[in-house]
């Protein structure tokens, strides 16, 4: 190689053509063909400025590294030069052997494009055969002639070059890449995707749609948005052919994550898989592109706290064998550590080997300085800049380009980071996608078919193929709306832009925007009211209509990775496992006496009503058949009972495919034999709010017509109805599926079908003989054995059961916990755990709780110290629940209101273990005596006060004044206060002092069996249930102090919330 400046490291040189004459003049050779390697990844710290890889230069330049790190170009020095021989032309680029080494990274291999790998012969035939090094003679010794010359020959070239035409040149770079002639100037595209990040400042009152709508000029495929602000699931989840999944913040104005990613059209060489949320300002996605897969994690890091720093090492072990990405705003200048804060960020960063690439890549001049935060200050006319926003991963080889962006349609205080990352090709990436949706379970290829199956594949090839429907929705913001927020973000691109203006046009598009939303509710309107009129009105698609409005949309599953399916299936398989029942027993008897059974054939009748009690527009199974076709079979086989026209005449019957049906119906019942599809059964797997996921089963159809023929007898299941259940719990395969992609199948050994029609029934008959034996073993009081309940006692025990919640009630602990006992023994010899996670005690609280004020008030009363209760109601405080900022008075109100929790008192604290005995002798200088007990602010006038405060401050203590007399007077066995003889027996206990005394020393009873009914604790299977003071029972709350009012105003909001959606279109 030439001779290189030695400032610049050297490996920067792996693909520059840099060949200098004077390394001709010192060794007299031909220089060998340049041979161009992979580069190798950066053997340095992770976040350090890096020099960028430079493009390849052309000959007789050299390379200057300044201060910050950018790679700039200059001539190379002047040497004085001696004459040299003539040299000959150089030899045509074809007759050149040159080794070639594919690029492949180190990880994977990965074909990037249908182009060949690069080459050297590639640019220069395409700039001509002077770029590259110039060829000598090696027998002649080069001359200032020979360097004269090629420069001659070089310059004759170039000129040639100029003159070339057009056409000539497209001609020769299709040919050199095997493409097709086109009139594009632009090379092909190595296949890849387009991702970046981007602060966006504020993503409510439609920002994530204007977003949205630069995403889909600018040709952008990912983006995380950062500081969204999104408070809770209510916000815009697609938008301009873009999915959008956000985080929800805890606090107003800061924080939050929105992931948009391209759906519609789909993607044809990546997509995303398994999107997660870790925290509020944190989330975790999957980028898979045939066999390669990138984790990208997307973070914001509030510049007032480090708070989600655990949030964010938790996003990153979630990947422990891989090197995510790492894209976002971290509000940090890692290039600059003497900050404390920058300091913890890059330690906390620092394990993952990540590196700065924005920093490889060359920004035009206005970045230059590669910063992505910028501030102008009117007070100093100055513009601040920092760098926030950061694309870090492990290897930069990935990335094709990085650049700073600053969009056309959409204002904020960020740049945009975009990038090129290389990806599959599209045909890999079909290949891996086909092989994701395919269903895993076939029918055998090996001998003959049942009967049964081909009499369902008949009915199969008889159903239309469900139509796919597009998701894309059109622009509901007029022309006008959206040319007006260009024209704001015009203005805004100046710094300097005119403010006032600025305020109008956001008023003007405020305005806009709510004229919009009323045009678009009544265009909804109109359109539920076009399908009410008319001689042939569509109920169905009117609600339809309207379930758009009122019903709340939430995220929609994600495609999973194969990892996530495979947990799926690994919970379910062992949650569907059988078990040897725990303890064994005797089967538990059947105390009801039975029934006459039903257990004939269905006829065609039968079979019709089962069929038209199917719900309609139901999720299908595998086969994607549903009771749509169904009925509308029924109704071409019946048309006069359907026919709704009286003017024309009904249409002639068709019954081939209804008796089809019939005929494969009846198979079943006569045979027992079930078609092996219908024994297929899918597992939607469906995300939780609390970031989880619930399976709901999805049953052939065709199986459900059977399943309801079963129900509707109602009077049991006999021998043909069980030897066909039977049958299909044997040969029953569970395939879980996610978003289109499917899992591992597992057979199932215990538990009812999810998902069918009669397993509900089938669980209330097994709940139901327990439940009658658990009546059978406990026994009352007297000795008696229940048998049709608890008769008398229900006043002091309460038992409640639906499907499998129950609820037991008691006033005495100790029957409560060993009849718990007895029925979670009972539930274990049928192979049914009891979920202790999910089994909660409540100890309720009598009605009348409040017995005297607090210490608190009792001494601001009698001393005057302290603050008023309305100071203390004024006094701020945080919401335990939202951490919101308000008055102590409104905090109960808060909690019922917004959270539907009941405040309850706090527990008693545990009376004196002794009583004790206080003697005292009035003062005789000073009419008031203080209270003898230690810390108490009573003061008393008489004696007669001395004893009422120890009746309501002191009940268990004992008082003794020695002016009544040495010893303490008798107390009154009703309210506990020492009294004189003769008021004793005559009038104190009907006097109202006694009957007060009396209802405090009931509720001071009642109190303290609530403390002591605290501190028992139950247990299940060995395990301690947790105590709550508010439950959800059926959808209902209960509260520990038996107030509906919890349950009263959770209705109340969510009645509110769907009434206030649907008069929107209806008003």
């Amino acid at each position: 190689m030439g001779n290189t400046n030695s400032n610049t490291p050297p490996d920067q040189h792996q693909r520059q053509l840099n060949y200098s004459f004077n390394h001709l003049r010192q060794h007299h050779t031909t220089p060998p063909p340049p041979t161009y390697r992979p580069r190798q990844p950066l053997s340095r710290p992770a976040y350090r400025r890096i020099t960028p890889s430079p493009r390849p230069l052309r000959p007789h330049t050299t390379t200057r590294t300044n201060n910050r790190g950018i790679t700039r170009l200059q001539p190379p020095p002047e040497r004085p030069h001696s004459p040299l021989p003539p040299l000959p032309l150089p030899p045509s680029p074809q007759d050149i052997p040159r080794p070639v080494t594919p690029w492949t990274p180190n990880t994977r291999a990965i074909q990037f494009a249908k182009a060949p790998p690069y080459q050297p012969s590639i640019r220069r035939h395409i700039f001509g055969p002077s770029f590259g090094p110039p060829t000598t003679n090696p027998f002649h010794k080069p001359t200032d002639q020979m360097v004269r010359q090629t420069r001659q020959q070089q310059r004759l070239r170039q000129r040639a070059r100029r003159r070339e035409s057009v056409t000539t040149r497209r001609q020769r770079i299709a040919s050199l890449f095997k493409l097709p002639d086109s009139k594009s100037k632009r090379r092909p595209k190595i296949p890849g995707v387009k991702l970046g990040t981007y602060n966006m400042q504020d993503g409510r009152n439609t920002r994530l749609l204007q977003l949205a709508r630069n995403l889909e000029q600018q040709n952008v495929d990912i983006l995380i948005a950062t500081e969204a602000k999104i408070p809770n699931d209510i916000h815009t989840r697609h938008a301009c052919g873009f999915d959008i999944f956000c985080t929800y913040t805890t606090t107003k104005n800061q924080g939050g994550l929105a992931l948009f990613y391209r759906t519609d059209p789909a993607p044809a060489n990546w997509h995303l898989e398994s999107l997660r949320r870790h925290g509020p300002n944190v989330l975790s996605a999957i980028l898979v592109s045939a066999d390669q897969v990138t984790p990208i994690i997307g973070a914001y890091l509030p510049p007032s706290h480090l708070d989600d720093l655990p949030y964010l090492t938790e996003a990153f072990e979630r990947f422990p064998t891989q090197q995510p990405l790492l894209l976002g705003d971290l509000n940090a200048d890692l290039s600059n550590l003497r900050a404390p804060r920058t300091a913890e960020v890059f330690k906390a960063l620092a394990p993952y080997s990540l590196e700065d690439h924005l920093l490889h890549f060359k920004q035009r001049k206005k970045h230059s300085d590669y910063t992505t935060w910028y501030q102008y200050r009117s007070t100093t006319d100055k513009t601040y800049r920092s760098r926030c926003d950061y694309i870090l991963g492990p290897d930069r080889r990935l990335f094709q380009w990085i650049t700073i962006k600053n969009p056309r349609y959409f204002t904020s205080d960020h740049h945009m980071l975009l990038s090129w990352y290389r990806t599959c090709p599209a045909k890999s990436h079909k290949a891996y996608l086909n092989g994701r949706r395919k269903f895993p379970l076939t029918l055998p290829k090996i001998g003959p078919l049942t009967h049964a199956d081909t009499l369902y594949e008949r009915v199969l090839a008889a159903c239309p193929q469900p139509e796919l429907q597009t998701k894309k929705r059109p622009q509901w913001l007029a022309p006008d709306t959206l040319k007006s927020m260009d024209t704001r973000c015009a203005l805004r691109r100046n710094p300097k832009h005119d403010k006032t203006k600025a305020r109008q046009l956001t008023r003007e598009i405020n305005r806009l925007i709510k004229r919009d939303r009323k045009r678009r509710t009544e265009e909804a309107g109109q359109r539920i009211q076009s399908h009410l009129e008319g001689p042939t009105k569509n109920l169905q698609a009117s609600y339809g209509e309207l379930k758009r409005w009122y019903r709340h949309l939430g995220d929609r599953p994600p495609k999973p990775s194969r990892q996530d399916l495979q947990q799926i299936a690994s919970d379910f398989t062992a949650l569907y496992k059988a078990e040897e029942p725990t303890p064994p027993g005797e089967p538990i008897p059947i105390h009801v006496q039975p029934a006459a059974i039903d257990d004939s054939i269905p006829t065609a009748d039968e079979i019709k009503e089962a069929t038209m009690k199917l719900r309609n527009h139901r999720a299908a199974g595998h086969s994607k058949l549903t009771a749509d076709t169904f009925k509308k079979w029924i109704r071409l086989a019946y048309p006069e009972e359907y026919h709704r026209s009286q003017k024309d005449p009904p249409p002639p019957a068709d019954t081939t495919n209804w008796d089809l049906l019939v005929e494969l119906t009846q198979h079943i019942f006569r045979t027992g034999e079930i078609p092996t599809k219908l024994t297929w059964q899918l597992l939607a797997v469906l995300p939780k709010p609390d970031g989880g996921t619930r399976g709901i089963g999805l049953i052939e159809h065709a199986w459900k017509i059977c399943e309801k023929i079963i129900q509707l007898r109602k009077y049991g299941v006999g021998k043909r109805c069980i030897r066909l259940l039977r049958a299909w719990w044997t040969h029953q395969q569970i395939v879980p599926r996610q978003n289109g992609f499917h899992g591992p199948a597992f057979r199932p050994t215990r538990g009812v079908t999810q998902g069918g029609i009669p397993s509900p029934d089938f669980f209330n008959i097994l709940v139901d003989a327990i439940i009658r034996e658990w009546l059978q073993t406990i026994v009352d009081d007297t000795g008696r054995v229940v048998k049709e309940g608890f008769g008398r006692a229900i006043a002091d025990r309460l038992t409640s059961f639906y499907a499998d919640d129950g609820l037991l009630a008691s006033t005495d602990a100790a029957w409560l916990q060993g009849a718990l006992d007895v029925l979670v023994d009972l539930f274990r010899r049928c192979g049914l755990r009891t979920n202790v996670n999910k089994t909660k005690t409540m100890i309720c609280y009598p009605g009348a709780r409040h017995v005297e004020i607090s210490p608190y008030a009792y001494k601001r009363r009698m001393t005057g110290e302290g603050l008023t209760v309305r100071e203390k109601k004024r006094r701020r405080t945080t919401c335990p629940e939202c951490n919101k900022s308000l008055s102590e008075g409104a905090l109960r109100r808060h909690l019922q209101s917004q959270h539907h929790i009941e405040t309850l008192p706090a527990a008693p604290l545990p009376q004196h273990p002794e009583p004790q005995q206080y003697t005292m002798k009035w003062p005789k200088a000073n009419r008031k005596c203080p209270c003898p007990v230690m810390d108490c602010p009573g003061i008393l006038s008489s004696y007669a006060g001395l004893r009422i405060h120890f009746m309501r401050k002191h009940p268990q203590d004992t008082i003794c004044i020695r002016d009544e007399g040495s010893q303490p007077l008798p107390r009154c066995r009703l309210c506990g206060m020492h009294v004189t003889y003769q008021a004793l027996n005559t009038t104190h206990p009907s006097s109202h002092l006694c009957i007060e005394g009396q209802q405090r020393k009931l509720r001071r009873q009642n109190l303290e069996a609530v403390r002591k009914s605290r501190e028992v604790v139950f247990t299940a299977l060995n395990q301690p249930i947790e105590t709550v003071t508010s439950f959800r029972y059926l959808g209902r709350i209960l509260s520990a102090n038996n107030n509906d009012w919890p349950a009263v105003h959770k209705n109340i909001i969510k009645a509110r919330q769907k009434w206030a959606h649907i008069s929107r279109p209806l008003l």
